[in-house]
């Protein structure tokens, strides 16, 4: 979660008391290896509602329709600018599935 609330502080300029906090998400919710609804809803519905850009996500999403959809095909929901972005920050997971959603 590090990375992503250092995309968002950087990169879309969130608020530190809007941030991931590190009970939100725990181990448990990652065990699939996709992140948990709760969280792409707060990120959606919540955190990025007021940034219209949502530079956080793929080019191609435009509503959270298009988020859910393109997490159940597998297909990629992060930007490319993001993706980067935890590459740089967290080297050691670079792992990931095919939607772009590192892996623990």
């Amino acid at each position: 979660m590090q990375a992503l609330n250092g995309f968002l502080v950087s990169d879309i300029k969130v608020d530190e008391d809007r941030l991931i906090g590190p009970r939100f998400v725990d181990e448990q919710d990652l065990e699939d290896g996709q992140l948990p609804g709760k969280l792409l809803i707060y990120l959606w519905d919540d955190l990025l509602r007021h940034h219209q850009d949502k530079a956080l996500f793929h080019g191609s999403v435009r509503t959270y329709g298009d988020l859910d959809s393109r997490m159940s095909q597998d297909k990629q929901v992060f930007s490319d600018e993001f993706l980067a972005f935890f590459q740089k920050e967290e080297p050691e997971n670079i792992a990931s599935d095919v939607n772009g959603v590192p892996t623990p």
